[in-house]
């Protein structure tokens, strides 16, 4: 098993379970609210970074490795904490794209299909809509590359999977092997 692959695999599965999750008072709601809390946020704030964050908890529990996504909610600032070796020019799935719409907002997903060419074909996103709006009530899937979907200036790509240490979460190979 490599298991940044499956990290990736699962970080995607997690997005896509909460597709259609929706705000029940403004920028609030049930999920809403544990998600913001995990980064230490109050309900009523802006969730797109919370929602990521979350998301990769859930991979993280999943395959029992640590989470290595930053736990803010802040676009800039997740941006700001990724790591250069977590950085990639080309994204792929399970990949976190982050955008900036001023020097204090902006909005962040996670890549979940992308063309053979490398080109973004779907993304999944906290606090958007249907429209793409990065101030929405719900989780939803985008088709086509973020910057399209929600404008703002694309600052690039993450992927935190890079963290996770190659062989942890893995099984010993097995005594009985020959």
């Amino acid at each position: 098993m490599n298991v940044r692959y499956e990290f990736r695999a699962a970080l995607r599965r997690a997005a896509r379970s909460f597709l259609g999750t929706k705000e029940t008072a403004r920028n609030s709601g049930p999920e809403i609210d544990a998600w913001l809390e995990y980064v230490h946020a109050k309900p009523g704030d802006p969730w797109c970074p919370a929602f990521v964050s979350f998301m990769h908890r859930c991979a993280a529990v999943l395959l029992d490795v640590p989470n290595t996504c930053p736990r803010t909610d802040s676009v800039h600032r997740m941006w700001e904490l990724t790591p250069p070796q977590c950085r990639v020019v080309v994204p792929y799935p399970g990949c976190v794209y982050f955008l900036e719409h001023s020097p204090t907002s902006g909005h962040t997903g996670i890549v979940d299909i992308v063309s053979p060419g490398g080109t973004v074909m779907s993304e999944i996103s906290g606090n958007t809509n249907g429209a793409g709006s990065r101030e929405g009530n719900q989780v939803a899937e985008h088709h086509g590359p973020p910057e399209l979907s929600h404008g703002g200036k694309l600052l690039g790509f993450a992927d935190y999977a890079e963290l996770i240490a190659p062989g942890l979460g893995e099984l010993p190979p097995s005594p009985f092997a020959a």
